[in-house]
């Protein structure tokens, strides 16, 4: 039995998950002997022997939806450092999503988040594909009316002490009411303080600020900032 604690970021939902029964950091690693909630995985890595180094799943419960993101081993830095990023994207005037409840074991390096859907904000990649519904399409309109705005919290970005290297469009999300953008799947988002030091010299500098433009240009679908 793990009795690392959990710590609550939002103490009326743990109330909701404590009555039925996801208390410890058990209950929610072993998520999936939970019968009252059907699973929906977005995206996992397993090794053969079934430890979980990288997983998404879609949690529907109590008429909402969050996301559960869990990670070991080798990719146990990644959970903090997401958990870390939500603070620093917010400098950027982005919407980071927010988070129920969080554990991280150092001791068996094995960690948790479990996100909240975030309402509202839709991604790029769905906007594009269609796959959301003809309502929010005609309230999103042509997307290219948000392109000032992203290109400009990009170029901060850039300007910043900060790295990261998936600015995707399924990562990028939009709120057609409020016109905010929102950042989601963080482990990459990086202080300079925490990445290698040969970063910092000029060539491997410029080299990673050009890959992060090309990211960019993929995800708005455009030639040039």
């Amino acid at each position: 039995m793990n009795d690392a604690e959990l710590v609550w970021d939002d103490l009326h939902e743990k109330n909701i998950f404590d009555a039925e029964g996801l208390k410890s950091f058990d209950d929610f690693w072993n998520i999936e002997d939970c019968e009252k909630i059907e699973l929906q995985v977005q995206r996992q890595h397993i090794k053969e022997d079934g430890e979980i180094t990288r997983q998404t799943v879609r949690v529907p419960f109590k008429d909402k939806i969050y996301f559960l993101k869990r990670t070991s081993g080798s990719a146990y830095q990644c959970i903090k450092n997401e958990y870390n990023a939500l603070n620093f994207v917010v400098e950027f005037n982005l919407v980071p999503p927010q988070v129920s409840v969080h554990c991280f074991d150092d001791r068996t390096q094995r960690g948790f988040i479990l996100f909240k859907d975030m309402d509202g904000f839709y991604s790029l990649h769905d906007i594009y594909n269609k796959t959301v519904s003809k309502d929010v399409l005609e309230k999103v309109g042509d997307t290219t009316k948000y392109h000032a705005k992203i290109i400009d919290i990009f170029k901060e970005f850039q300007k910043s002490q900060y790295f990261y290297r998936d600015w995707m469009a399924k990562h990028i999300f939009i709120n057609p009411e409020t016109d905010n953008i929102g950042l989601i799947d963080l482990e990459r988002f990086l202080p300079r303080t925490e990445v290698p030091f040969y970063w910092s010299l000029p060539f491997i500098y410029g080299y990673k600020r050009k890959k992060e433009q090309k990211k960019l240009l993929k995800a708005l679908q455009i030639n040039s900032l």
